[in-house]
């Protein structure tokens, strides 16, 4: 194993000079100093293609910078014209076999990761993908999808999100997050537009879409709506429902809002034991 370090350094482009009939801009801002902290690299091999302007890690590839720390059995990168090298400003990476990237508040796992500058996505794919945060963990059975500028994920195929004692399953999950005060990333909206539900300890909510928004406990469900009482297994069917998480109260409705597009349907099912 050898060490290689390698830094991302911007390139200085030098600016046209300016027509005499136009008029002078004023003059730029002066640009901060580069602060990406520098690549570490440890890897069994490394193969620089010049022509390809690539570099290819093989051999139990293990890479740290800052706080994000990633392994592999093989990282490839390309960069743009103008660069040298894949690691410096790179336009595309691939890992592929075992790859876990890990920061203090996140960590991903899956078979293989692509990342491309340009749009800033990270794709995720394998038999079995995660991305677990603090005091989430989401799960999918084919692929994660994250900007990073957006700061949204779109889970496909079986997917299963842990939050606390509550669990979403649905076949596609799109997840919003934001940055705490201390600029770390945090799980705070869930989106299923397909056949979702969303089970707590008491009782399993199920529709034809749903919501839910973790800073506030609120989810809502759409279409279709069963709710189930796991202590006696008693069931009501409606077209709406809000749960809140955090008092336990839930709602069914049999006429949605108007800003829902679920058909309205009577209120049909068993009461829970001791309920009027």
């Amino acid at each position: 194993m050898r060490k290689i370090i390698l830094s991302f350094l911007l390139l200085a482009l030098s600016a046209k000079a300016q027509e005499p009939q136009k008029p002078i801009p004023p003059p730029a801002a002066p640009q901060k100093e580069n602060t990406v902290p520098p690549l570490e690299v440890d890897a069994g091999s490394l193969i620089a293609d010049q022509k390809e302007n690539s570099v290819l890690l093989k051999d139990k590839v293990e890479a740290i910078q800052g706080d994000m720390h990633l392994w592999a059995d093989e990282v490839w990168s390309a960069a743009p014209p103008g660069t040298q090298f894949g690691f410096k400003n790179p336009k595309t990476v691939e890992a592929q076999g075992q790859v876990i990237a890990k920061t203090p508040t996140q960590k991903g796992s899956a078979d293989t990761a692509t990342y491309e500058a340009e749009t800033q996505r990270l794709h995720l794919e394998g038999k079995e993908v995660h991305l677990i945060g603090k005091e989430q963990r989401l799960t999918s059975y084919e692929s994660i999808d994250y900007w990073e500028e957006d700061l949204k994920a779109i889970a496909r195929k079986n997917v299963v999100l842990h939050a606390k004692d509550k669990v979403i399953k649905t076949e596609e999950l799109v997840v919003l997050f934001k940055k705490n005060a201390a600029g770390r990333l945090e799980f705070s909206y869930a989106f299923s537009p397909t056949r979702v539900s969303i089970a707590t300890p008491e009782e399993i909510f199920i529709g034809d879409q749903g919501t839910y928004n973790m800073e506030t406990g609120q989810a809502v469900l759409e279409g279709n709506v069963s709710v189930t009482h796991l202590a006696d297994q008693s069931r009501l069917f409606g077209a709406y429902a809000t749960i809140d998480m955090n008092t336990g109260v839930s709602k069914l409705y049999a006429k949605p809002p108007v800003s829902s597009t679920a058909k309205p349907v009577a209120i049909q099912g068993k009461l829970p034991k001791g309920k009027p």
